[in-house]
């Protein structure tokens, strides 16, 4: 089995991937109590941005819901497979 491998996923509101990867997020979380996974964000103009940390040896999800729940929510997973990284949006 592969060690640990870090996954970053860049999801952009509006979705666009153009210029992502140099920007400044000035807001910062962890969502689990061991440290593996990160979220932060900024805006930049009309848009807010994300980066998603995730230190994983599988794969990755992150969403939006209106109410919280699976329903009706943007979803994006990603992961590394045979080596190789892979992301797939959901909605």
């Amino acid at each position: 089995m592969c060690g640990w491998q870090l996954l970053v996923l860049w999801a952009l509101l509006p979705a666009t991937a153009a210029g992502s990867s140099g920007r400044w997020y000035p807001h910062c979380t962890v969502l689990d109590p061991e440290g593996k996974y990160w979220l932060r964000w900024g805006r930049q103009g009309g848009r807010l941005a994300f980066r998603l940390e995730v230190r994983t040896t599988g794969y990755v999800g992150f969403g939006f819901s209106p109410t919280g729940t699976m329903a009706a929510a943007d979803i994006v997973v990603g992961g590394v497979a045979h080596g190789r990284p892979y992301l797939q949006r959901s909605y």
